[in-house]
């Protein structure tokens, strides 16, 4: 898997300059990438002031990685130049196998990989993403961080590289598994047990041919994995995973493993300038957690706060402490944010804000963001990321 996600050299066969085109996404994304881009479209010219070579034979360098983004039927010749110039990794993005016209290309590529030795990626692959490796067909670029991000499909990806950023959870790896004609979740998850740029993993699987040996890899993978639906009992019951059953539920639950990583207790204390919402909070997790309230009344300001802070820090009674700012007309939203961000740099628990309501949680997260503090608006956000703990 390391040349996948660490490749010296990549051919890109459908480059084009045509916008739509899977050829030319892959082209714009890979323009940042440190290593050697080659293009190859049978009608030649130009890219980026680059050749584009008609066929793959033509070019004479080594290359370690071939990403292949041109219609099915034309698959299992590719393949079979890889093989010629002893490719050994190779990227189908190409779709539309198992259609009538194209029922037996499938098992043609399956042949031709297994007779030749060749690692597949796909068919049907949404791509691949490391740093500055981006084969992948995402709209934006993800923040750079330690969390990988493994899915069958791959759509999700491109809701997640929005999504994560207003989190605050950066990614390290992404691989799109498509159809697993060669490459699975196991080979996946022994390279990303060992990657040390990843700490947590998120798996989305819809579907799998061997249940028992992946449920083996999670049990033997040394990071957390955040399981991403999981409606297969088998799945769920015989693997460690945490199960969580939304896209912010495994973010932010990656996000706080990232800061945090695992935290044992179920003792929360919340703070609070509002009765209603600490009570709401209380009782949305009475059945998992020993809970107690410090409420500051309606007229708090960050004094207030800083006082609950400070009595706080002298005894660790608590496994997390969670910090609620309801937007009254006597509350500072931005100098209790401050107080927050302090309050979490001293406290010997994990530190979880909820500053309820559009414009406040705007105001907070701005300041909490760059104090690695993770900031709600809603409450149930804050019992989801809890109970998945």
């Amino acid at each position: 898997m390391e040349r996948f996600f660490n490749p010296r050299s990549v051919v890109i066969v459908g480059a084009t300059t045509k916008e739509g085109k899977v050829g030319y996404s892959i082209v714009n994304n890979m323009k940042d990438f440190k290593g050697k881009v080659y293009y190859v479209n049978i009608k030649g010219k130009e890219i980026n002031g680059k050749e584009v070579y008609m066929q793959l034979k033509d070019i004479k360098d080594p290359i370690d990685l071939v990403v292949v983004a041109t219609p099915a039927v034309t698959v299992p010749r590719i393949i079979r130049n890889c093989a010629e110039k002893g490719i050994k990794n190779v990227i189908v993005l190409s779709s539309k196998f198992k259609e009538q016209e194209n029922e037996y290309l499938e098992e043609e590529v399956f042949f031709l990989i297994n007779k030749h030795k060749i690692r597949l990626l796909g068919p049907s692959s949404l791509g691949i993403y490391s740093g500055s490796l981006n084969l992948s067909l995402a709209k934006e670029t993800p923040l750079q961080g330690t969390c990988a991000f493994v899915s069958q499909g791959g759509t999700l990806w491109s809701a997640i590289t929005e999504a994560s950023k207003p989190v605050g959870i950066g990614f390290s790896k992404f691989v799109s598994l498509g159809d697993m004609g060669g490459i699975t979740p196991v080979d996946v998850l022994e390279y990303l047990s060992n990657d040390k740029a990843t700490k947590s993993i998120i798996l989305s699987v819809d579907s799998l041919k061997e249940v028992k040996g992946f449920t083996e890899a999670v049990k033997l993978c040394k990071k957390p994995i955040i399981l991403l639906g999981g409606d297969d009992p088998h799945i769920v019951n015989q693997s460690n995973a945490m199960v969580v059953d939304s896209v912010y539920g495994a973010l932010y639950l990656a996000k706080f493993l990232e800061d945090h990583g695992k935290v044992s207790g179920t003792k929360l204390t919340i703070v609070s300038n509002g009765g209603a919402p600490a009570a709401l909070l209380s009782h949305m997790l009475e059945d998992h957690m020993d809970i107690n309230i410090n409420d500051l009344l309606g007229d708090a300001d960050e004094k207030s706060y800083k006082a609950i802070f400070t009595k706080l820090k002298k005894k660790k009674v608590y496994s997390y402490v969670v910090v609620i700012a309801t937007p009254q007309v006597s509350t500072p939203i931005g100098r209790i944010a401050k107080e927050v961000a302090l309050f979490s740099k001293s406290c010997k628990a994990p530190v979880l804000s909820c500053f309820m309501g559009s414009r406040s949680y705007a105001e907070a997260h701005g300041i909490l963001y760059k104090s690695n503090v993770t900031c709600f608006s809603r409450l149930d956000d804050v019992a989801r990321l809890l109970k998945n703990l």
